[in-house]
């Protein structure tokens, strides 16, 4: 039997050619902001076709908010694909955002699985959550952000648990070109490479190891 893990050692990427991304006015993004931080408010702002809400942990409504942005998202004309992109601001509370990034992970996931209006056939669903030095690079002299870090491992997990939305992750750093980040967000069903870091306008991605599983314990159940 096989075990894959990551090495923890990043590799870098190829640029991205912008001719291979979708048209622009075929993704509709809905951007949901964790913690206090302007920058999910910009990335809105610049992109063709967005919604923004803020998720507050504690915020009865916020379900009924989301799946209402995701159906105005969803019955844009000409849109091919929903992208929910959850934005990692500053995190006073861990505990909470990834309680929070949990909430948006299951409506996103129901709507996509249950939606019957006639205008979202042939629509994908797709989901990113973009966190800030969530991980370093060899050599760094900062440390990675524990909060950052604990949404990007509650990710990897969505990942497996809801394989239709495909998540990914972004990690960038602060003063981040926007070009650069929306240009990554842009890039279609990234099965290969879901884990990015962009730093300094070059990508990197950690790899993936094989190895052989470990022995089987006497009379255990594994």
């Amino acid at each position: 039997m096989t075990e894959f893990s990551h090495s923890g050692i990043p590799e870098q990427r190829d640029r991205i050619d912008p001719s291979t991304l979708p048209p622009a006015d075929s993704v509709a993004t809905v951007i949901v902001a964790l913690g206090s931080d302007p920058g999910a408010e910009r990335l809105a702002a610049v992109l063709l076709l967005a919604w923004y809400l803020r998720a507050e942990p504690d915020e009865p409504t916020f379900e009924s908010t989301l799946t209402d942005r995701l159906r105005s998202a969803a019955t844009e004309p000409g849109v091919r694909q929903v992208h929910v992109c959850v934005v990692a601001g500053v995190i006073d509370d861990e505990a909470a955002a990834v309680w929070a990034l949990t909430r948006v992970a299951a409506v996103t996931d129901a709507f996509a699985a249950d939606h019957t209006a006639p205008s979202c056939d042939e629509i994908a669903y797709r989901a990113t959550l973009i966190t800030e030095r969530a991980f370093t690079l060899p050599g760094a002299t900062t440390r990675p952000v524990t909060a950052q870090a604990a949404l990007a491992g509650a990710r990897r997990a969505l990942l497996a648990l809801q394989p239709r939305l495909r998540w990914r992750l972004i990690d960038i750093e602060p003063g981040i070109a926007l070009i650069d980040l929306v240009t990554e967000m842009a890039v279609p069903d990234a099965f290969s490479c879901n884990e990015i870091l962009l730093r300094s306008g070059q990508r990197w991605a950690p790899t993936t190891v094989r190895s052989p599983a470990g022995p089987r314990v006497p009379g255990g159940n594994g």
